[in-house]
């Protein structure tokens, strides 16, 4: 009867937790050193599945696509250090994106062969975060959950042994130049 109270109550938490954003009120990890430039393997044209070109530069991430009326547009979707935050350590990249409300959310980039993958947090993290770090969000909203626990690098580092950042958002083939999403 207790496990499958349990297995119930496990239940509830991932399908309340669908779809979570989660939101940071600084850049992590805190102790890592400001890297401040896009990754050297990520920067150049790319080509996107979806048929956009993207240009990743030093400090620019731009967008170039061409809209229902044949025009070309170019959108900067990112520009370091006004909203984006990248802090390296060993062979990860953290990218900390400023959103409008003022607070982080966070993806982890890390080259593996000749891909390069950039992954964020998914449902499962939330989780993941109260079983392996003891971390919970000091404020729930909706679908957001939102932290001001100063999370290092060694929190990371066993966060992300344990299957954190469950979630992969792009993969650069490095050979190909081309981008999924």
């Amino acid at each position: 009867m207790k496990r499958r109270r349990f297995i119930l109550h496990l239940l509830s938490i991932f399908i309340l937790a669908s779809c979570v954003t989660h939101y940071f009120d600084r850049p992590v990890p805190v102790d890592a050193r400001s890297y401040n430039k896009m990754p050297k393997e990520i920067r150049g044209k790319w080509k996107s599945n979806d048929g956009e070109d993207i240009v990743i530069d030093k400090a620019c991430w731009t967008l170039n696509s061409v809209d229902s009326t044949g025009t070309n547009e170019s959108t900067i979707e990112f520009i370091i250090p006004d909203s984006l935050t990248v802090k390296r350590w060993r062979k990860s990249y953290y990218f900390n994106k400023l959103e409008s409300n003022g607070y982080w959310t966070l993806y982890v980039g890390q080259k593996k062969g000749d891909f390069f993958y950039i992954k964020g947090l998914g449902d499962d993290d939330t989780l993941s975060f109260k079983m392996f770090l003891n971390v919970e969000p000091n404020k729930i909203e909706k679908s957001s959950r939102y932290y001001s626990v100063p999370l290092n690098k060694k929190q990371l580092k066993e966060f992300v042994s344990n299957g954190g950042f469950c979630d992969t958002l792009m993969v650069f083939d490095l050979k190909k130049r081309e981008l999924m999403k």
